[in-house]
């Protein structure tokens, strides 16, 4: 898998690819775009969710499959409405940084401590369900 994160199963298969992007200002289109350009080169196995994680939205497909068209994300999260938010008002970090805040976003919900408005969008997502007994796996792990 080339996603940055994935959460897997109790058999490994996968049942979330993370792409992590460290850009601010982003769209629904350019989130549609970027998925698009992963597919069509390999990049992202088959998995029922895929999200591209940026700093002011989290976009989350559901059951897309692996056709490279350009489909717009199911849903569109802000993730400073995470119960314990990623970021202060404004603060800038890195990459590796933002890469280790989704990771603990991720952990969080694994545990069930993911909730607010967000954590009722994924549950009405099916992906709270989805990845209980799931564990967290980093590309260099796959």
């Amino acid at each position: 898998m080339a996603s940055d994160i994935a959460v897997v199963s109790e058999f490994g298969e996968p049942i979330l690819l993370v792409e992590v992007k460290n850009k601010r200002g982003t769209s629904r289109d350019w989130a549609a775009k970027l998925r698009r350009n992963l597919v069509a080169h390999g990049f992202v196995p088959k998995a029922p969710f895929f999200l591209v994680a940026t700093p002011d939205h989290f976009y989350l497909w559901k059951d897309t499959g692996n056709g490279a068209e350009e489909i717009e994300p199911d849903y569109d999260i802000d993730p400073s409405a995470i119960t314990r938010p990623l970021f202060a008002s404004g603060e800038k970090v890195g990459p590796v940084e933002f890469e280790t805040k989704v990771a603990i976003w991720l952990s969080d919900l694994l545990a069930e401590q993911a909730n607010g408005v967000n954590g009722e969008l994924l549950s009405h997502s099916g992906l709270r369900e989805a990845l209980r007994g799931g564990r967290l796996a980093f590309e260099h792990e796959q």
